[in-house]
C-alpha cells in the first residue's frame, strides 16, 4: 500500500511524463516543418545553380545588344539589377570593332 507522500510523488511524476510527451510531440511537429522548409530552400538553390549559366548568357546578350543599339530602356533595366552600361565607351551603331 502507498502512503500519501508516495502517491503524490507518483502522481506528479505521471503528470510530468504526460506534459513531457505533449511537449515532445509539439517539438517533433515543429522540427518536421522546419526540415521541410530547409529541403525546399535547398531544392531552390540547386535549381538556381543549374540556371546560372543561362541567366549570365541572357544578361550578356542583352547588354551587348543594348550597347550596339544604345537602347536607354535596356540600360535602365540592367541598371535596376546593378549592371552599368556605358554608351560612351561602346562603338557607335554600325561601327565594327
Amino acid at each position: 500500500m502507498l502512503n500519501n507522500n508516495q502517491f503524490l510523488v507518483l502522481t506528479a511524476a505521471g503528470a510530468l511524463a504526460i506534459v513531457l510527451a505533449a511537449v515532445n510531440g509539439f517539438l517533433f511537429t515543429a522540427n518536421r516543418a522546419l526540415q521541410q522548409q530547409a529541403s525546399e530552400r535547398a531544392q531552390f538553390i540547386q535549381q538556381s545553380i543549374a540556371l546560372e549559366g543561362l541567366y549570365r548568357e541572357m544578361v550578356q546578350g542583352l547588354a551587348d545588344r543594348g550597347l550596339r543599339t544604345r537602347d536607354e530602356q535596356v540600360r535602365d533595366l540592367l541598371a535596376a539589377e546593378g549592371i552599368t552600361l556605358n554608351f560612351d565607351a561602346a562603338p557607335a551603331p554600325g561601327a565594327r570593332p
